[in-house]
Parts: structure tokens; C-alpha cells; sequence
């Protein structure tokens, strides 16, 4: 729970609070009280909170050129394979 509660301090700043952000935080904390893995809680956490803040990676094209990657490509993303 504290990591989560810092990636909000250092991601928003006090007077300028995304509710959507402070609301996946509030079912993240609630997921990982539940027990579930704890690796792939934070990692959609991350990933999503970037998303709100508009730094999202891309997962469906290369950056440097545009090219629409192959679906088998997208759909075999693993957090825990890297």
C-alpha cells in the first residue's frame, strides 16, 4: 500500500488531483488487500496511472515508425516475461 500511496505523491501534484487516478488507487489497495498477486496489481496500477497522466506506453504500433504491430505481438505481452 505505501508504494502505491507514493507513486501518487510523486504523480499528482496537491492541488491539482485527478479523481480517476485517486479512485484506481482506492481498487488497487482493496485488490491487494484482498490477496491477490501483488506484482500484477501494481504493474496495471502503473501502466494505468501513466494512461490517466498521458504518458502511457504504446502497445499496438512501433513509436519510431507507425507500423501497426501483428495482434500476436500485442497479445503476447507479459509483465512477468518483460
Amino acid at each position: 500500500g505505501y508504494y502505491i500511496a507514493e507513486l501518487l505523491n510523486i504523480a499528482v501534484e496537491a492541488d491539482h488531483g485527478l479523481s480517476e487516478l485517486y479512485e484506481l488507487a482506492k481498487g488497487t489497495l482493496r485488490k491487494l488487500d484482498a490477496g491477490l498477486p501483488p506484482l500484477s496489481i501494481t504493474t496495471h496500477f502503473e501502466l494505468q496511472c501513466l494512461n490517466l497522466l498521458g504518458h502511457g506506453p504504446e502497445f499496438t504500433a512501433c513509436i519510431g515508425c507507425d507500423t501497426l504491430l501483428p495482434v500476436e505481438a500485442i497479445t503476447a505481452f507479459s509483465v512477468a516475461d518483460g
